[in-house]
Parts: structure tokens; sequence; C-alpha cells
């Protein structure tokens, strides 16, 4: 679709359904002219879909799904979960479905789930985002069905019961988990992110903002996610070297990663729901580790257990919620705002009360101030300034916990001879000869490294 509008209600299944017929593989091809492919390309016009039937797709490819250029896209769908008897699996609504890999480079993209289990945006394969600007909300429960009873609110634990017989909500979800045997699993598929604005919000139990069911790639962009469950999740190793993240769960871990998680550049503000959660989680059970090698960190909560900290690293002994701080280092300046916390500590709620403190990482010698009165350029739905003018306040005190205390603004260097226009990220990863505008965060050229901020 390039124009024009469609407004879809009222169906008994699907919103927009493309089918692969026959055998022939799924691929791209010129002009778009897919023969049995089952993909859909989205690059212009004005859609809207409102689906209320049982586990309906909004718009659903059995191939890959494209979204490019600058269409407007409404989607809602409020049906409930429902028992397949030939998968022998429940299934449940998506706003966005597809069964390979979606590309989401650019548009609008609106998607509201309000159903038992239901997710605003899913793909089997790998979902990239580089453009376009995203806003996701679920707010429906588990939905679990075993083929003989039902439960569209299930509040029971998880850990022991197949996963074929729930669905959780979710704002977005990529990859495959796949058993093989006893507790052996294979990964496919995952999530690049390295551009536009994703805003998720979650509030049905047990939903999740963000998962990738494989690896995690984030080096750009603005995310947002306010989450009943885990904010960001990846079940194999999560890698962050630029963009701009802000992640907050009500009940589990900021960010968690059942592999490693690497935190090489951007700027990461991660907030746990305290207790047993964390900001930032691993799977240190299995041997994994938080890694803190660059960028800037601001978490509420405790890092994981045994955390690799190389970048200098600092926490204090308490945190007050619903209040300005600002943090300064090199020529930097951010104001953020903490969630209002529990005051009785280790209970749910953001902070896990005022007995968590707050970690902090950032290249060279902060100063942290509480209190303050703020402003700048917003990020973050409010709770975030970039080159941030901040008065008043109390200064706080920060106790190193790790990694070098050598800031960049203490180390004399001998200007860059090296004459090379191209922009790599943080990772190698070539981007031209100019910063694209979607980009922010650590980026190299002409042998030095720089920071973009939005």
């Amino acid at each position: 679709m390039q124009s024009g509008s469609v407004n879809i209600s009222g169906t008994g299944d699907d919103g927009i359904q493309c089918d692969l017929e026959g055998d022939t593989a799924t691929a791209i091809t010129e002009d778009h002219e897919d023969e049995d492919s089952g993909n859909i390309y989205i690059e212009g016009g004005n859609i809207t879909v409102n689906c209320t039937a049982i586990a309906a797709k909004g718009i659903k490819a059995a191939g890959d799904m494209f979204i490019t250029d600058e269409p407007v896209i409404t989607i809602t769908t409020s049906g409930i979960g429902t028992w397949d008897a030939d998968d022998l699996e429940t299934k449940a609504a998506s706003c966005l479905s597809a069964d390979g890999n979606i590309d989401i480079s650019g548009g609008t993209v609106n998607l509201t789930s309000t159903g038992s289990g239901g997710k605003g945006m899913k793909c089997d394969n790998v979902l990239t985002i580089s453009g376009g600007d995203i806003t996701v909300a679920t707010s429906g429960g588990l939905y679990y069905n075993n083929g003989t009873t039902e439960n569209t609110n299930y509040t029971g634990n998880t850990d022991r019961i197949s996963s074929d017989y729930y669905s959780s909500p979710k704002g977005i979800k990529a990859g495959l988990k796949t058993q093989v045997g006893n507790n052996n699993y294979t990964y496919s598929g995952g999530m690049v992110i390295s551009g536009g604005k994703v805003k998720v919000t979650t509030s049905g139990y047990n939903g999740e903002g963000i998962e990738s069911k494989n690896t995690m790639e984030i080096s750009g962009g603005e995310i947002y996610v306010n989450a009943y469950d885990d904010g960001i999740n990846s079940a194999q190793d999560m890698t962050i070297t630029g963009g701009y993240i802000y992640s907050r769960s009500n009940h589990n871990d900021g960010i968690d990663a059942n592999g490693n998680v690497y935190l090489n550049g951007g700027l990461v503000y991660a907030i746990g729901s305290g207790g047993a959660e964390k900001s930032i989680d691993a799977n240190s059970e299995e041997g994994k580790k938080v890694y803190v090698n660059g960028g800037t960190l601001i978490a509420v909560g405790s890092l994981e257990n045994g955390s690799n900290l190389s970048q200098a690293t600092y926490r204090t002994s308490s945190v007050s919620g619903n209040t300005w701080y600002s943090l300064a280092y090199g020529d930097e300046t951010i104001a953020f705002l903490t969630p209002q916390v529990n005051a009785g500590g280790g209970g749910h709620g953001p902070g896990g009360g005022n007995a968590s403190g707050l970690v902090i990482s950032v290249p060279s010698t902060p100063t942290l101030k509480s209190g303050v009165t703020a402003s700048g350029t917003d990020i973050f739905e409010n709770n975030c300034y970039l080159d941030a003018t901040a008065t008043g306040g109390t200064t706080v005190s920060l106790t190193h916990i790790g990694g070098s205390t050598t800031g960049i603004d203490g180390v004399e260097t001998t200007p860059a001879t090296i004459d090379d226009p191209r922009v790599f990220t943080i990772d190698g990863r070539c981007l031209g000869t100019e910063v694209p505008d979607t980009f922010y965060g650590i980026y190299i050229q002409n042998g030095e490294k720089h920071l973009k901020f939005r």
C-alpha cells in the first residue's frame, strides 16, 4: 500500500491477512512483485483496523512485513486468547503479526491490545526498527487454557506450566525459543533497533514491554518502556551501543537477559521493582554477567550480583522518590526524575524502597545532586532532560563500587592525525560518511570518539 485510506472494523477474524501459497520461499523481489511470498508492504496512506474477534490479528503476514516512508497505522484488538485444538497450544490476538520478519523504517504506528494475552507486535524471526514513531499499549492479563480449563486473568506461577498452555501479554515480541528434548532449547530470530522512537506500556499481569526470544541489539533511537513485568528482556545476550533507553518495571527487572548484558554506549535509565528484582539483570545462575563498559547508566535499584564494571561505577545509599536529580560529567549535564518509591523497601513498586539507592556509571568523574529544578531537551516522556540546566539541590555522596576512576576528562591526548571521514559505531559497523539523523550515542570518525545526543 502506497496511498489512500483503509478502515476495517467488526471482522470475525483477522483484519488484513496475506497468506503464503504453495512451497515458494519468502523473498523480496524487485518492485515488490512477490509471488507466493506472503509479504506485506506498507509505504503510505492511512490504515485503521479494529478487531474484536478471539485471537484475531490486525494485520498478519505469512511472510515478512515492511513499513516504510510515512504511513499512519492505527490498530486495536480486544479479543481474548483461545485454545488451538490442531496445534495443541494457546493463541492470542496481536495488532501486527508476521511469521517471518518485521522491518520498520518509517511511519507512525499506534497499536493497542486490550484482550487477555494480547500483544502489540510480534514476529517469529527478526524485528528491525531503524525509524518511525511507534506507540504500543497492552492492558490484558495472562491467558491460560490447557484445552479443558480456561482462565482469562491467570495470576498463578507459570514456571512449572508448559508454555503451550498460556499466552502472556507483551508490547513487542520477536523471535522463537523452541524446546528440544528435556531442558534444551534452540533460539532463532531476534531484535535489532538502530533508530526511530518506540514507546511501550503494559499494565496487565505478566505483561513484558519488549522481548526478544534470541539476542537483542540496540545501537540508536529512543525507547521508552513502562511495564508490569520485565521492561526489556532477551532470551540470549543483549548488547547496547547507542541510543536512549528508559526501561521501568513495576513488578520485575528493568532490563533482563538470560544471557549477558553488554552496556557499551548510549544512555540507559533502568528501574527495577526492588527486593530480589534488579534494575539490570543477567543470568548469573549460568555464569552470565552485566558488563558495564561505556555509555551513561542511571539505575534505580541494584545491578545483578557479580557485574563486571570496566567503566567507573558508583552507588548512593538511598534514593528519594518523585525527585529531580542532576548528573554532571565532563561537559554534559543530564537531569532525571525518579519514580515514586515504596518507603517500606523490598516490596513491589519502582526502586523497592529508599534502601535500594541509585547506581551511576559515566565516562568521566560525576557530580550528582538531588532536589534540583531542571529544564532542557525532553526525552522519556518528561522523565529526563538532555543538555540540562539545573539549579539548587543538594550534592549526593557517591561510593565507588568498581571500574576505573580515571575519567576521560583527566586523560591527556594527542590530536588524531587519521584522515578517515567514514563513521563507525563502537561495534565496528560503518554508517557512511555522515552521522545519520536517527543515530544517537558513541561513534568514531577520523580516529576519534564522539558522542551524539538527541
